[in-house]
């Protein structure tokens, strides 16, 4: 980097996160690809929130989570980003998968993402 700033800049990685694994189907359990999905920290903390589309067999894959408690949402069509907003997500609160990881762990998460249709 370049332009006069001086300072340090500190990166930390841990080996030891977890690995969230989610599937999206619909209501008959045909997978559902290209599915946003939204990793959300309970802790609001800005930088482990998440995002991903599923594949083509509705699958969507979170590496290297820190220890926490999180939500999994899932949507068929959303504006990128909404999840930030607490107000976009009450109404989405009760679809809302939720998982707790520490450290190493492997979870397996089933979603039903909300419809197109649905608004807030």
């Amino acid at each position: 980097m370049t332009g006069g700033v001086k300072g340090s800049i500190e990166v930390l990685l841990n080996p030891n996160g977890a690995e969230i694994d989610g599937v999206v189907a619909d209501d008959d359990g045909k997978p559902m690809p290209g599915v946003t999905v939204a990793l959300i920290p309970d802790s609001r903390r800005y930088r482990l929130f998440r995002s991903d589309t599923t594949d083509q067999t509705g699958a969507v894959r979170f590496q290297g989570v820190p220890p926490g408690d999180y939500k999994l949402l899932a949507w068929e069509d959303v504006v990128s980003g909404a999840w930030y907003d607490p107000e976009f997500l009450k109404p989405f609160e009760g679809k809302a998968e939720a998982v707790t990881v520490k450290e190493n762990d492997r979870k397996s998460v089933a979603l039903k993402a909300v419809p197109k249709e649905t608004k807030r």
